[in-house]
């Protein structure tokens, strides 16, 4: 038989894994930028308030069961922090769908939130998000919500059944949805302008269309997407507090 770890030494394991599942997905800190020393320190720091209020010791627990309970809440922390990621997809979708309209598809820059080339719109959408998202005080939210997360979920009484499954699939269409409002107004603009340039050309086949079309389309997409930045913060908040109270569903049926 295993020999039963300290009874105090689980508990914490398990609220440092669901702290660490969750800023390992959670927008802003866990990007790539953030090195892991800070994230590790982060969950060092989130332990140590959330322990003293939610340590419940567990006697009699062996390494095996320890495991499996480690796994259950980093799957808790990681399905947690995912539902909230696909807000900043649903916009960085939306930066590529922009940027190929207005020409910008192969600008591509570095990304300082992941490892790999992304178009120029992507980018700005991504930033402007982070932006909304630190100013909505949406972290706040998540650490509240993390802190209830141990009075609905206990620790290691996450179990990832189907209920869990199918809410975190389904939430992930609000990727699309997010993407295909905040892309909508320039889309909708640059179809028309293509529609008009199109008859212009069959009506003066000389008309440079072409070189002004593209011209046009850039200047009214970019009138369009000024004017509209105002009001991504209102429709990113619905869709955080969307995200959020999926999450605390989620809570609530997996166990």
């Amino acid at each position: 038989m295993p020999y039963p770890l300290p009874a105090y030494v689980v508990p914490v394991v398990l609220i440092a894994a669901r702290a660490g599942g969750l800023l390992s997905f959670l927008p802003v800190f866990g990007s790539n930028a953030v090195s892991w020393r800070v994230k590790a320190g982060l969950t060092m720091a989130l332990t140590a308030v959330l322990a003293p209020g939610h340590l419940t010791p567990l006697p009699g627990v062996g390494p095996i069961t320890a495991l499996g309970m480690v796994v259950s809440e980093l799957a808790l922390g990681l399905a947690t922090g995912l539902l909230l990621y696909f807000v900043f997809e649903g916009m960085e979708l939306a930066g590529q769908v922009i940027g190929f309209q207005l020409g910008f598809s192969l600008a591509n820059l570095i990304d300082p939130t992941s490892p790999v080339n992304t178009p120029v719109m992507s980018v700005f959408h991504r930033l402007i998000a982070i932006l909304i998202f630190l100013q909505l005080d949406v972290h706040h939210w998540v650490l509240r919500a993390l802190a209830s997360s141990f009075t609905l979920v206990p620790l290691g009484g996450f179990t990832a059944n189907w209920i869990v499954t199918h809410g975190v699939l389904t939430l992930g269409n609000m990727m699309w949805v997010v993407g295909v409002q905040i892309a909508a107004p320039v889309l909708v603009a640059t179809f028309l302008t293509d529609w008009a340039m199109g008859f212009l050309s069959k009506a003066s086949p000389q008309f440079p269309v072409l070189f002004v079309g593209m011209s046009i389309k850039s200047l009214l997409g970019f009138a369009l997407l000024a004017a509209t930045v105002v009001y991504w913060p209102r429709y990113l908040e619905g869709y955080f507090g969307r995200a959020i109270s999926a999450a605390v569903g989620m809570m609530g049926s997996a166990h």
